[in-house]
């Protein structure tokens, strides 16, 4: 589960309106390739320097909702 999931979809959104120069979708994935994005993003440091294919099942799975529900198509 992903802690305070939605004061993080919300600095997301707010993040990519000051800073986004592309698709939000492909925005999210660079922002992800960030070493301490899935620490930030589960707040465990553990995670820090991990990719989501290393990621847990769980985890995985709340990402892949985290990150769909940026989706403008959706």
């Amino acid at each position: 589960m992903i802690p305070n999931r939605k004061s993080k979809e919300a600095y997301i959104s707010d993040l990519y309106i000051r800073k986004g120069e592309y698709n939000i979708m492909r925005w999210l994935t660079d922002l992800s390739e960030n070493e301490n994005f899935f620490a930030w993003l589960f707040d465990d440091d553990s995670l820090k320097g991990c990719t989501e294919t290393q990621l847990s099942d769980e985890q995985y799975q709340d990402w892949c909702n985290f990150y769909r529900s940026f989706d403008p198509y959706i």
